[in-house]
């Protein structure tokens, strides 16, 4: 058997649940192996997908940000819920005041983020 074209493709994940799909083909010369050609291919592609993944990382810096927003709001809302139950116990007005909901829903904190890169090849 003797191959004379390779086609390549991958898929990246572009963020916001979107995909993008990068291919190439090429027909092979006399000599030429088909691995050479597939890692080649796969290179541009990769290339070809890293003006993307800036949008993903200004994306996951935005992100980050408003979490920490939202963090330091959820901080307030249970100093407040303190204060609020503990004068409405102390006055006699409400003297089974509940806990500030758990919000069990949530993932846990991550302790340290990891900085390695990891290989950007898809396969």
């Amino acid at each position: 058997m003797k191959i004379k074209r390779v086609i390549y493709s991958a898929l990246f994940n572009i963020g916001d649940y979107e995909n993008e799909k990068i291919g190439f083909e090429v027909e092979l010369e006399e000599g030429e192996s088909a691995d050479d050609a597939i890692a080649m291919l796969r290179d541009k592609a990769v290339t070809a997908a890293q003006p993307d993944s800036n949008k993903v990382w200004r994306e996951r810096s935005r992100l980050q940000v408003e979490l920490r927003e939202l963090e330091q709001k959820l901080t307030e809302a249970r100093s407040k819920w303190a204060a609020t139950a503990e004068f409405l116990t102390k006055q006699g007005i409400k003297t089974d005041v509940q806990p500030f909901p758990e919000l069990v829903n949530l993932l846990p904190a991550v302790e340290n983020e990891s900085t390695e890169v990891i290989d950007a090849t898809p396969f």
